[in-house]
């Protein structure tokens, strides 16, 4: 109950940040941190229970802890991809959902491959707390996922923070008043193709999008440098 609580309320301010309050207000950052101490309850908690949720053993060897934190930038940046790579295909390139589905095969692809090697080389190394193996893989998995909430989450600021600011440098008539509004850009991207409005307009609103896109990849690609220069 207490690492739900502490990750709702850590991760719901993360959603509002730069849009509904800014990041310095203390709307934003009082949540964060009440969320963070409570993560921090927790994990310290867990060294009282005879039989623990979290056991602190996990967490003596340098390799899990490098592991663990790979599993999260992982999970960071590959549920934020796959969230926006289609979204990235149907704004920018003017796909269909499903040409959008299509071009994103190669990279399920190079997943599907690259986890079947990951499989073939964990049944070839040894392990030396078989009795942990459960813990550690429901540990890795848990941290992937609460990787991709984070991700998810912070990419959709990135987005709504990058389209409102740039979104006012465009007169927006018709049907384009929608996107006055940015929580409306997302679900505005189906009627882009179908737009009818001149093509330089459509350019300046399709480059919005554009940088909405790199800023998300950008930030995702720069995570992934950060936790490399650890080693």
């Amino acid at each position: 109950m207490l690492v739900v609580t502490a990750i709702t309320i850590f991760v719901l301010p993360l959603s509002w940040a730069g849009s509904l309050s800014p990041w310095k207000s203390w709307q934003t950052l009082l949540p964060i941190l009440l969320g963070a101490a409570l993560l921090v309850m927790f994990v310290l908690y867990e060294a009282k229970p005879s039989v623990p949720i979290l056991p602190h053993r996990l967490f003596h060897s340098r390799t899990a802890n490098m592991t663990l934190a790979a599993a999260f930038v992982h999970g960071m940046i590959l549920i934020s991809l796959l969230q926006y790579l289609p979204l990235f295909c149907q704004a920018v390139e003017l796909e269909t959902a499903i040409r959008s589905a299509v071009s994103l095969f190669p990279t399920v692809v190079i997943s599907v491959v690259f986890a079947a090697i990951s499989m073939m080389m964990v049944s070839v190394a040894s392990v030396k707390n078989v009795d942990d193996t459960g813990l550690a893989i429901g540990l890795l998995l848990t941290i992937r996922m609460f990787g991709g909430l984070i991700g998810l989450t912070v990419a959709s600021t990135i987005f709504n923070s990058v389209f409102s600011a740039s979104i006012t440098s465009i007169e927006l008539t018709g049907s384009l008043s929608q996107l006055n509004n940015p929580n409306k850009a997302v679900s505005f991207i189906s009627e882009l193709r179908s737009l009818e409005t001149s093509p330089k307009v459509l350019d300046a609103v399709l480059r919005i999008y554009l940088g909405c896109f790199k800023t998300i990849f950008c930030t995702m690609a720069g995570s992934w440098s950060y936790y490399f220069s650890f080693y």
